[in-house]
């Protein structure tokens, strides 16, 4: 019963994008191109919200957040789902419908990232005890193949002052061991490397990393399309790199999906 409604999930999501839809009368008269399906009216939406929260919710729990927003309370609701689930919108789940009361409304919601994720066999762990007195990883403004300074996957720093504050901490850093460069040099050096990719990134934080300042270009799906995996890093990765984003020009975007899907990253 739970896999049943969960599954309509991905399928509520293809009638909103597709043009005419798919389960609320596309095909009729309907304006070209306008959205139609479960999640594209607020009676529709609203039952499949209501269901998820049935099947998803626990009655204990429902019943305590009613109880908090009795007495004024707004708890922290940390959710780690399956990975069979994470596509859930859980703040937006109706645990009421006469009224409407949906879990945004009685709590913060935090979603965690899956245990299978945490927990990974591959996953190196490191207190922050034991890593706070490690090196700094820094990638700045990398260039990214086929892309010129100018271009939109250009420079975002455009050309860096050596008295800048941020070069100073930098080379402070260098000077007391504190920054991991890709080569040895002044901190000016870090900025527009053309060889800061994946599998240096890789390397230099399984070397042990205290903090990682990236400073550069980052792009995502849109939030609507329920495509978090696909948010990328654009580095100096050339597109003969393997990944799972498709390449662009010369270059291979770094994406969340590649973190999740290779265990040796």
């Amino acid at each position: 019963m739970a896999f049943r409604i969960v599954e309509e999930l991905p399928e509520a999501a293809d009638e909103q994008r597709q043009p005419g839809g798919g389960g609320g009368g596309g095909g009729g008269g309907g304006r070209p191109g306008a959205p139609d399906g479960r999640l594209a009216t607020y009676a529709t939406e609203l039952d499949l919200a209501a269901r998820l929260a049935r099947t998803l919710v626990p009655y204990g729990l429902a019943l305590n957040l009613h109880q908090y927003l009795q007495r004024g309370v707004r708890p922290l609701l940390r959710i780690q789902p399956a990975p069979s689930i994470a596509r859930v919108p859980w703040e937006l789940l109706a645990l009421d419908s006469d009224p409407e009361i949906r879990l945004l409304e009685v709590a913060d919601v935090s979603a965690l990232a899956p245990a299978s994720v945490v927990h990974a066999p591959a996953r190196v762990r490191r207190p922050w005890r034991a890593g706070r007195e490690l090196p700094l990883v820094a990638v700045l403004d990398p260039r990214v193949p086929g892309f010129g300074a100018g271009s939109r996957l250009g420079s975002v720093l455009g050309p860096v002052d050596p008295g800048a504050p941020l070069v100073r901490r930098l080379a402070a850093h260098a000077r007391a061991g504190r920054l991991r460069l890709p080569v040895p040099g002044e901190a000016t050096s870090l900025f527009r490397r053309a060889d800061t990719d994946r599998d240096w990134l890789s390397a230099a934080l399984r070397a042990g990393a205290s903090r990682l300042l990236y400073t550069g270009h980052v792009t995502a799906a849109d939030p609507a399309a329920g495509s978090s995996e696909d948010a990328r890093l654009h580095l100096s990765c050339p597109a003969t790199l393997p990944g799972h984003a498709p390449a662009l020009r010369g270059h291979r975007p770094l994406a969340a999906k590649d973190l999740l899907l290779d265990p040796a990253r």
